[in-house]
């Protein structure tokens, strides 16, 4: 959670040159890194994010974004306690064998992110099963940031010691995705945005995460602003 880090003070360089689909990828292959994958390659990310390992095709897109993104998280410095100053640590390789397959494209990571170690350290990592990333919708960027943060915002409000409230704003889902107010379609991205949020919330209501969910109105027009989350 960047956001928390930065009240722990910690300090990431060009924090606004990283879009959410770069937090995800970073807290995916540090996860992946801790379970022991000292090499990844894209489509390994690709199935981490997709909740699938096996039957997930990798488009030429997605596998350029996974590859684009992770140059971006490699040259951003962090520091922590305003002293040590560093970088994840990786490396490219072209070709390799990996996992008893030739893999074109492979990142060889030398060390995790030292922002995974600081809240490791922190006990500050939620452990979900990567089953709950399987929902059965198409992974597209936005597809991924959003069951992504609604997954986030969930282990945070099912945890003993969290203060937050059992509800999710629709309004702070637009703005993480990056609505603009003015795009002419606006009204039909929101709309797709909460049939989204709502199918996402049912996979986890049949498998278990969640016991249910309930969207909730605002004002004297009775306009749905949000969901209530039951545990």
């Amino acid at each position: 959670d960047f956001d928390k880090m930065k009240s722990l003070g910690v300090s990431i360089s060009h924090e606004n040159w990283l879009t959410p689909f770069d937090r995800e990828i970073l807290s995916v292959a540090s996860s992946l890194y801790a379970a022991g994958n000292e090499y990844q390659s894209p489509l390994m990310i690709y199935q981490a994010l997709s909740g699938n390992r096996e039957d997930v095709k990798l488009t030429p897109d997605m596998r350029n974004k996974i590859i684009q993104s992770l140059k971006k998280l490699r040259l951003t410095n962090i520091e922590i306690d305003s002293s040590q100053e560093e970088k994840v640590g990786s490396e490219r390789i072209e070709v390799m064998t990996l996992n008893g397959q030739e893999v074109v494209e492979c990142i060889h990571f030398l060390r995790n992110s030292p922002l995974y170690e600081y809240a490791a350290g922190k006990n500050q990592i939620s452990r979900v099963n990567i089953s709950m990333l399987n929902v059965p919708i198409n992974n597209t960027e936005d597809n991924v940031i959003l069951k992504c943060y609604l997954l986030r915002i969930i282990t945070s409000i099912k945890n003993p010691k969290s203060k937050l409230k059992p509800i999710i704003r629709y309004d702070t889902l637009y703005e993480y995705l990056g609505l603009d107010e003015s795009d002419k379609y606006i009204r039909i991205k929101k709309q797709l945005i909460r049939e989204r949020t709502k199918e996402i919330l049912k996979y986890w209501v049949d498998n278990g995460l969640i016991k249910g969910f309930e969207e909730e109105t605002e004002g004297r027009g009775k306009k749905i602003v949000k969901v209530k989350i039951l545990l």
